[in-house]
Parts: structure tokens; sequence; C-alpha cells
């Protein structure tokens, strides 16, 4: 009963610092593309977007003015301007990132990823709340995809050696980036990085 009440309060006192930018955007389903203004949840204490809220609590306006709520499920990705760049975020099943079906609600609907580096090999964040029982909770976290169109989504993995060599496999047509971080005593760069190295100079 206690923790209940913690977890409300928490969630309470939390909104207080929550503030909405209004942004103008686009959605991009299958077939169309719809100019809309989305409802950003935005932390104005610590001044960034929340976008671990985005698969499950985006809000945006139609031409209109009709207030919605976006479901991921039905579309393509979304795209807007914050501080002069421009976002570009795409809808993703929970499946194609390796999340097994699991009794959560949080698993229903598609996963919005950000995009960080575009090429052949791109760049993608997800961002995710620790726990759904407390939305505004400052325990969310994020996970860096890499994709190619050839083998899907690879996620960076937790344990370092275990990742090195599955890494390796999923670039195996990248024989210089291999050879530049294959020494032990070489850590792993970041995937915006990594994605950058192999679009300049693999094949």
């Amino acid at each position: 009963m206690k923790k209940i009440i913690f977890i409300l309060f928490f969630g309470i006192l939390s909104n207080f610092y929550l503030n909405a930018l209004d942004v103008e955007g686009e959605i991009i389903f299958p077939n169309k593309v719809v100019k809309v203004t989305f409802d950003i949840p935005y932390k104005k204490k610590a001044g960034k977007i929340l976008y671990e809220n985005f698969h499950e609590r985006l809000i945006y306006y139609s031409s209109s003015g009709k207030k919605k709520r976006l479901y991921t499920n039905n579309i393509v990705g979304i795209n807007f301007e914050y501080a002069g760049r421009k976002i570009e975020m795409i809808s993703v099943k929970p499946s194609d990132l390796g999340f097994m079906p699991r009794a959560i609600k949080s698993l229903e609907n598609n996963f919005l990823l950000k995009l960080e580096t575009l090429g052949k090999l791109s760049h993608y964040k997800l961002f995710r709340n620790s726990n759904d029982m407390t939305p505004y909770r400052e325990s969310a976290y994020e996970t860096d995809y890499l994709w190619r169109e050839d083998k899907g989504f690879y996620p960076k993995q937790k344990i370092y050696h275990s990742h090195k060599e599955k890494l390796f496999e999923y670039l195996d047509d990248c024989e210089k980036l291999i050879k530049k971080f294959e020494p032990k005593k070489m850590r792993i760069p970041s995937f915006d990085f990594i994605a950058n190295f192999y679009n300049e100079n693999c094949e």
C-alpha cells in the first residue's frame, strides 16, 4: 500500500515539472503524409524532450484543430523540427527489435525510434521508461540500434565481449572497421561513430 501511495505521489509531483511544446510536424502513413501540430512532452526543468513517452502518449492536433492521440501501429513514422534540427522517428514493431511478446501494455504498440545517422548502415535510439506505471519518473533509459536492410536491427549488447563478437558478425562486410577495432585493447566506439565510419569506408 505504501509503495502504491509513493508511486502516485511521485507521478503527481513530477507533473509539476512537465510541460508540452506545440511543434509543427508531419505524420507519415503508408499512403500519405499529414501535416499536424504535435503536443510534445517536455521536461522544462531539464530542458529536454521526453522521447520515452512518445509511443504511448503523443498527442497531436489536425489541421482543423481536432485533438487526437497518435497510434503508432498505423504509421510509418513522424518528423518535426526542434532547436533548429529536423527530428525523424520511425515506427517499429517490438518483435523486430527482439522484444518477446509479454502481457504488458507497452508491447501492444509499435515503438518510435529516433534517427541519429542515416545511411546504408543507420543508427537509431529507442527511448523507454523503466516502469510503465510511472511514465514521468527520472528512470527513463535509451538503447542504441544499428540497422541495415539485409540484416535488420542490431542492439547494443550489455556484455562487452559478446557484443564485440556479434557486432563483427553483423558488420562482416566491413573489413576496415573490424581490423580497426579487433585488437582486445581497442574498445568499441559509439554506434554513431560506427555508422559514419561504415558509410564512408565500406561498400
